[in-house]
């Protein structure tokens, strides 16, 4: 087989890992045709090059990291210094895995590979491929359903050092084969090792990588919900503004009353109608629900029962006295949203939904009691016991529920969930202790 032939054919079977690897990690942004496209003409250039030219080890590696470089900046939704980062990787995992192989083959039968045929480089590569993929296939099972997008903190930048570090490492030790350097087989035992170690530092770097990045924006998310949470504070708090006001104007109704008749009396009807126009377009006279002694309750309640109209989703609420007594107007927001939020995505698809939440103060304890029953067409929990969601995990489904842990383990207390299969239902149990309610 020539020498171009056999580069060939290993850059073709390298350019098909490589998408594999870019795939699992990375959103597309392209289709699929332009991908092979582009992976086609990586293939050939660096074929040219690398047979026709003889680029030395530094320009081979610095060429080829380059078109790793511009197709993961163009094919994928990704920064460039991601692109940077995960080429450097891709690079320095490929040449680890050839190290691998080459030593093995230099342990296994010296003689052979002191033959330096091409047939004996081209096996020697396919089988240092063949480690690349099963190293991908190890980074795809680490990266699961995600794709990342490049939340990087400041420090995390630190972290293309480790691989080009290790890839100048490795391009030096294979500079000492074209320089005739003999190497034995306890020096190949030393590169084997090298090879190892350098893949298993590339896989570690890629899994904090990965894991810093999904901190990141679970961290973003929360901060995004936390926002949320203080926006629907000060608008539920304007809720209760509004309600303040339709209690004066109820309160002041009888001096309107009066000031009607007067107008009336006086034969003043084009005035008596403007000032009737005038009270009817308050909007204090809008009706909200009142159902506990805690005005963000009752107005939380209101929208929400508005909410439930709008989908025709049946709710029922039952608010003791001193029922939320205890805890801060974000907690409040934050726990009484998200539980009716959830409530309201189940019960919506049900073609009797319905949605029940009460809370009471447990008389002589310190504790308080939330409860949610909602209407839910199948078992959200998984055979693990664990909530299955359709949800994508990019979306992070789950952060409002995290919420409501929180809180929970703010105040000490204790949630339960479960559905019950008899009449298609969802519950939801929370106990949480507020020292200074006990009797």
């Amino acid at each position: 087989m020539s020498g171009f032939l056999a580069n060939f054919i290993v850059n073709i079977l390298l350019s098909g890992i490589l998408f594999l690897f870019a795939e699992s990690i990375l959103k597309t942004k392209t289709i699929l045709s332009i991908k092979i496209t582009l992976l086609a003409s990586i293939t050939l250039l660096y074929s040219c090059f690398g047979t026709s030219f003889g680029l030395s080890v530094n320009a081979n590696l610095l060429f080829y990291g380059a078109l790793t470089f511009a197709y993961l900046c163009t094919q994928y939704d990704t920064k460039w210094f991601l692109a940077l980062f995960y080429s450097i990787v891709f690079i320095t995992l490929t040449c680890a895995c050839q190290f691998i192989a080459f030593s093995i083959f230099r342990i296994i039968d010296n003689a052979y590979l002191l033959g330096s045929g091409e047939n004996t480089v081209f096996v020697c590569s396919v089988v240092g491929l063949g480690i690349l993929l099963g190293t991908i296939y190890i980074i795809r099972l680490i990266t699961g359903t995600h794709k990342l997008q490049g939340f990087h903190s400041p420090t995390s930048l630190l972290l293309i050092l480790i691989p080009t570090c290790i890839l100048y490492l490795l391009a030096a030790v294979f500079r000492l084969r074209h320089v005739g350097i003999s190497v034995n087989k306890s020096d190949s035992l030393l590169i084997l090792i090298l090879g190892i170690i350098s893949v298993v530092t590339d896989i570690t770097v890629f899994y904090y990588d990965m894991r810093n990045q999904l901190l990141t924006l679970e961290y973003t998310s929360i901060g995004k919900q936390e926002q949320k949470e203080q926006d629907l504070i000060r608008y539920n708090k304007s809720l209760y503004d509004a309600d303040k006001n339709q209690k004066i104007l109820i309160h002041d109704i009888k001096n309107h009353l009066l000031s009607l008749k007067d107008l009336c009396s006086s034969g003043k009807n084009n005035e008596a109608t403007e000032y009737i126009s005038s009270l009817l377009s308050d909007s204090s006279l809008a009706s909200p629900i009142c159902s506990s002694d805690n005005s963000l309750i009752n107005s939380l309640l209101d929208r929400y029962k508005k909410l439930c109209s709008e989908c025709k989703t049946s709710f029922y609420s039952d608010i003791r006295f001193q029922a939320v007594e205890g805890l801060s107007d974000e907690d409040i927001t934050s726990l009484f949203c998200n539980l009716l939020d959830n409530a309201i995505d189940e019960a919506s698809k049900s073609d009797d939904g319905f949605i029940d939440i009460r809370s009471e103060h447990k008389s002589g304890t310190s504790f308080l009691m939330i409860s949610t029953i909602n209407s839910c067409n199948c078992n959200p929990f998984d055979d693990t016991g664990k909530t299955s969601t359709k949800k994508s995990k990019e979306n992070y489904h789950g952060i409002g529920f995290t919420s409501i842990e929180k809180i929970v383990k703010k105040y000490n207390g204790n949630i339960e969930t479960y559905f019950d299969g008899n009449d298609n239902t969802f519950h939801t149990i929370i106990l949480l202790k507020v020292n200074h309610l006990e009797r």
